[in-house]
Order: C-alpha cells, then structure tokens, then sequence
C-alpha cells in the first residue's frame, strides 16, 4: 500500500513536470526606446526594442518596419542579446512623429509569435528658441559700394525663405527678390533687379513676423540701414602687411608695394609668414583670391570668411622655398 502511495505521487509529479515542458514561452514586446513621450532631441534618441523572450531574429526583422511622418523609412538593425536597436538612414529630426511596428507574425525562436501587433509612436520637440539676427553686409550705417550688391542678413539659425517676402521691409522699395545664401540657410540675401538709387539711405525692417524652420517667429524688430553712394572708382589696395607670431604674440608689419614692375623689394621676412590686404572700401573676398598670385610652388589659405571684407588675410598651407625672391601679384578687376 505504501509502495503505491508513492507510485501515484512520483507519477503525479512527473505529469507535472512534463506538461511545464510543454508549456511553451510566450513571446511579447517588454520595453522600447524611446518610449510613448515628447523627446526633447532628435539627435539625442536612442530606437530600440526589447522582447521577453529570445527572439527568431530573421523572423523579427523581416516583420519590423519604421515610419516617418507616416512614411516607411529606410533603418538599419543590429542585435543586443533580446534588444533589437534601430538606427534610421537618416537622423531622428526635431518635429516630427515617428512610429515602430512588429506585426504579430515574428516570432521567437521556439515558434511562438506575438499575441498583436506592436506599434509604438513617439514624436521628438520642436525647437523653441527664437531666431535673431546676429550681423548684415552692409553693416548698420556702412556704404554699399556696388550698383547692385545684394545684401545678406545673417541669422543665430535656419529661416524660412518663403517668409522673408512678408517679413522683411526695404524703404525706398526696389525690385528684387530673397534666397538663401549658397553655403548656409541661417542667412538671407537680397539680390536686387535693378540699381541701388545712388546717394540714398536705404532702411530695412527684419519684422518679428520672421519665421525659423521650426515655426519660431524672432519676436521682436530688427532695423539697420546703409548709404548708397555714386562712387564708381573701382576699389584700391591701400596695405599690404607681414603676419607672424614673435614671443607667441601675433604682430604685423607693413610692407612695401606698387605698381608691377616697380622695385618695392622687401627683406627679413619667413616662410612661416601669413599676409594681410587692405582696401579703400570693402570687397568681393572671393574674387580677391581669384586675382591674387602668390610664390611660385607656395599655396595661401584665406581666413577671412566673410563674403565682403575691407581686410582680407591668408596664411600659408604650403610654405615657399626659403631664401629666395619672391613676388606677390594681384590682378586688376576686384569688385
């Protein structure tokens, strides 16, 4: 009777035990990044889901898609034990609302699929600081030289180009139109149609109507203006210094200069200098390295990034031969 006893009890608990065996893993979403809430970077989210059990990787992937604005985006997908981690084509934006789905037909490696299908959204802030404007060619009360210069606002970030026309006031009107400067949308030009009225002061409002990429308007008015003039002189090179560092103090020293031809021989200078050009009025810095030659088998760099400058400077990148004589020639025809 005991024996028995003990029978059922070890049949009993082996039943018990094989119907665990049985009992398959289930397979479910345990956590994502970035979570359900505003991020306040896009380039500082991190994508990624966890499941709860391992899952059949191949299975996973090909049922994952990620979208952008409602449009399927392009991802790549790398494994971190159970985390899959997702890395879109392109970077996470501000502004925008993203979404991750697994459909319920992935699986884990035990053939269990998911129970639904998973879907999680998030949407990453907008950035609220406000535009402003931080400088303009011409500067407040300059000269603008040329008959028709355009003129360039600069701006702390990237503006809308479409609001420029509502936003921003020339008094007198001319006819011309806005774009965005070639190398950057965080500034504006005006490139006009017709002269510059000579002799006239030109006033223009940057109204806080302004908007940036990210909807922010500037909140307040900027104004400056700027003298036209009927000067039609071409500009003239006014100083050329030397540029080189004693006692690890930046100095210059002017040097000699004048028409080709003329003997204007300057000595003591190294090979490690950098050289610096003045003109009678602000000019064209990329026709200024257009026109100007230096030493033979030297290459100069210019420093000066802005696209007007009264003061353009160059440092050497490829150094010329030492103790030799050199010229430095510069053409006719900067604007």
């Amino acid at each position: 009777m005991q024996l028995k006893k003990l029978f059922l009890l070890f049949l009993g608990i082996t039943m018990l035990v094989s119907c665990s065996l049985l009992f398959k893993e289930g397979f479910e979403v345990a956590s994502w990044m970035p979570g359900e809430n505003v991020q306040s970077n896009g380039s500082e989210v991190s994508v990624s889901i966890t499941f709860s059990s391992e899952p059949d990787r191949q299975s996973v992937e090909e049922n994952f898609v990620m979208f952008f604005d409602g449009e399927k985006i392009n991802t790549s997908l790398s494994w971190d034990g159970n985390t899959l981690i997702i890395s879109p084509y392109y970077p996470i934006e501000r502004g925008h609302e993203y979404a991750l789905v697994v459909k319920k037909t992935a699986c884990n490696k035990n053939g269990v699929n998911l129970s639904n299908d998973f879907i999680g959204f998030f949407r990453t802030k907008f950035d609220t600081n406000r535009p402003a404007v931080i400088g303009s060619v011409p500067q407040n009360k300059a000269a603008l030289q040329g008959k028709t210069d355009p003129v360039y606002i600069h701006f702390n970030k990237e503006v809308q180009l479409i609001s420029a026309e509502d936003a921003i006031q020339i008094q007198p009107v001319i006819q011309g139109y806005w774009k965005h400067d070639s190398t950057s949308n965080r500034t504006l030009v005006f490139q006009p149609l017709e002269s510059w009225k000579p002799d006239t002061v030109y006033r223009i409002a940057v109204t806080k109507s302004l908007k940036d990429v990210d909807g922010n308007t500037m909140g307040q008015d900027y104004r400056f203006e700027f003298t036209t003039t009927m000067n039609a002189l071409p500009p003239t090179l006014t100083a050329i210094r030397r540029v080189y560092i004693e006692n690890n103090v930046e100095k210059k020293a002017n040097l000699n200069f004048g028409e080709a031809g003329a003997s204007n021989q300057n000595i003591g200078l190294e090979t490690g200098d950098g050289y610096e050009f003045e003109f009678s009025r602000p000019v064209n810095v990329f026709e200024v390295q257009r026109r100007i030659m230096f030493p033979q088998g030297s290459a100069f760099d210019c420093q000066t990034r802005e696209p007007y400058a009264q003061i353009i400077q160059f440092k050497p990148r490829i150094k010329p031969e030492y103790s030799k004589l050199y010229f430095i020639t510069i053409y006719p025809g900067i604007p």
